[in-house]
């Protein structure tokens, strides 16, 4: 059973601070417990260029990762309509090199790593050493045990909620094609 949004539509409703903004629902990653798979997003479609003057953003898929050079579209977008802060929600930082592109257009990142192999991927790929001066970095850690020095990263456990509320504070957009 799917969870209705229609609650989160924008009519007659004052906007709030914080909006999130799904970009996508294409994954690389079958997660039991993804948001994606039991809410009902058919009536909360958005254009980017109508989600304007929020406190801060949060970009989230499926996957936003995925495609790298639209994802920098919509952050440029999204900051030339007064948004004040934009972060990343994502569980894929590749490829590295589109990662830290990505990473100088916004203001944060929430990365979360799903399992063991993520963890390796992670320190394999240097991400732990990693400077990102100025910007907040989060790193969420399910059935992940022990991080040393995570250098920029603020580590934090995470569990997944099953029924999926959305925060009281944000909007809800889904981008249309």
């Amino acid at each position: 059973m799917k969870t209705k949004f229609n609650e989160f539509l924008f009519e007659n409703k004052t906007q709030k601070k914080f909006a999130r903004v799904v970009m996508s629902f294409k994954c690389n990653r079958k997660c039991k417990g993804c948001c994606n798979q039991i809410m009902d997003f058919d009536h909360i479609l958005a254009k980017v260029e109508e989600i304007k003057d929020y406190e801060e953003v949060f970009v989230t898929g499926g996957e936003p990762m995925l495609y790298p050079d639209r994802l920098i579209q919509v952050i440029d977008i999204l900051r030339s309509n007064g948004n004040k802060k934009i972060f990343l929600y994502t569980a894929w930082p590749h490829p590295k090199k589109k990662f830290l592109e990505v990473m100088k257009h916004l203001d944060g990142v929430t990365l979360t790593l799903h399992a063991a192999l993520d963890r390796m991927l992670f320190y394999d790929n240097g991400y732990d050493k990693m400077k990102f001066p100025g910007k907040d970095m989060r790193l969420k850690v399910f059935s992940v045990k022990k991080f040393g020095d995570m250098g920029d990263w603020d580590v934090r456990s995470t569990k997944w909620i099953t029924d999926c509320p959305m925060p009281p504070d944000e909007d809800l957009y889904v981008l249309s094609e």
